[in-house]
């Protein structure tokens, strides 16, 4: 097994509400994203696991990921923030609809703990909307054990 389905979940719910957004491809971090390049772009990035039950077969994790929506900004700050908000909000949701990983075998539950709004210093209102995910997941439930 993959963890790699975590990328694609979270990528399939984004573009499943705003197919215009595009991922900035970096594995740690999205610090080196052009200014240029905001608007509708996103960071996914995952690898803090912790096992909550583990025995010789399977292994029950919970994955923390966290998402960075990037907006450019407009005349009004305050419309932008609350666009961008609203945006985050419908993603959050189509997140944790059961009905979205129920027929899967890797993810269990998702949970949002945050969603966090800031400025990016730059001079044209930009903002990043950061939410962090906990995705439990289990390892081995397949015929074969390989993990």
């Amino acid at each position: 097994m993959s963890f790699k389905p975590i990328r694609t979940y979270l990528t399939d719910r984004l573009t499943e509400i705003d197919s215009d957004f595009t991922v900035f491809d970096n594995g740690f971090n999205s610090d080196q994203l052009g200014d240029n390049n905001f608007n509708k772009r996103f960071h996914i990035f995952y690898g803090n696991v912790a096992t909550t039950v583990s025995n010789q077969n399977t292994t029950s994790d919970v994955v923390t990921a966290v998402v960075n929506l990037f907006f450019s900004g407009s005349r009004s700050s305050t419309d932008e923030l609350d666009d961008a908000m609203d945006i985050a909000n419908q993603y959050r949701i189509n997140c944790l609809r059961r009905t979205k990983y129920a027929g899967q075998t890797f993810i269990k539950n998702v949970v949002c703990q945050l969603i966090e709004a800031e400025p990016l210093d730059t001079n044209d209102n930009a903002i990043r909307i950061r939410l962090t995910f906990n995705i439990s997941i289990m390892f081995g439930l397949g015929v074969d054990l390989n993990c």
